[in-house]
């Protein structure tokens, strides 16, 4: 099992993809409709790597990996809204029902920040639309989706978005094998749809299950919010694991 990639070589994978536009600071790039739901999904391109937008009648939720390595989730409806960053080193929610930061040593602001998320009926429901949504197994965003929906559970002590997670990363494994392949130099050139789906299922499940091994080995001891920054890394290399998609694509 190979170890966990550098935070910081994870980011700068990130914002490779985007070098060169960069002074874009917001660029859509890809849009669907959800017809369970009917909540609208938009990637747009931003200077450190795309950005997940999901706007439904009811509630919208943003993430984004931004400058310094730190994966921010936005929530809101039309009463209140909520910001969370979370990072190697500090837990931060701001939102209309309060705000809390947490620091490596400081457990009663983790409590206190988890707590803001754990209470807000913006993470509830931002996690029961994503549940709804039908964009099935073969869609490219359902794991970034998948992904924040067992990010906020946790938030709320409930590892059932972390089980789903984990079943659509095996049922994904099952459909993955590989085929041998001898091609000219140039094919690598352009490459087809499947084979930029074929790359980004790899570096999704071997993200994940270096997300597993860093779960795992969780001390009793570590006070500041261990699965979060867990899950820090995988994140950032599934968002880097997308953009690398949309650009060999050619849409990034």
């Amino acid at each position: 099992m190979k170890r966990l990639w550098n935070l910081t070589v994870l980011v700068a994978m990130a914002c490779v993809a985007v070098a060169g536009r960069a002074a874009a600071q917001e660029t859509p790039l890809i849009q669907s409709t959800d017809r369970a739901t009917g909540a609208v999904v938009k990637v747009f391109r931003m200077p450190t790597g795309p950005r997940l937008d999901v706007v439904s009648p009811t509630i919208s939720l943003s993430k984004h990996l931004a400058a310094g390595g730190v994966i921010v989730t936005t929530l809101r409806d039309d009463r209140e809204s909520m910001r969370i960053e979370v990072s190697q080193t500090r837990l931060v929610v701001n939102g209309t029902r309060g705000a809390a930061t947490a620091t490596t040593s400081d457990a009663a602001g983790a409590a206190k920040a988890r707590d803001l998320v754990a209470k807000s009926p913006l993470t509830k429901r931002a996690a029961a639309l994503i549940a709804k949504m039908g964009f099935g197994e073969n869609s490219t965003v359902q794991p970034l989706l998948l992904t924040t929906r067992a990010f906020l559970l946790t938030m709320m002590k409930d590892g059932s978005g972390m089980a789903e997670l984990k079943q659509w990363m095996n049922n994904m494994r099952a459909r993955t094998h590989v085929v041998p392949v001898a091609l000219p130099a140039a094919a690598f050139a352009q490459k087809s749809s499947s084979q930029c789906w074929k790359e980004y299922g790899d570096e999704l499940l071997a993200a994940f299950d270096d997300f597993l091994v860093c779960f795992n080995n969780i001390k009793w001891y570590d006070i500041f919010f261990p699965v979060e920054r867990c899950e820090i890394v995988y994140e950032a290399r599934i968002l880097a694991a997308f953009a690398g998609w949309m650009s060999c694509l050619g849409v990034l």
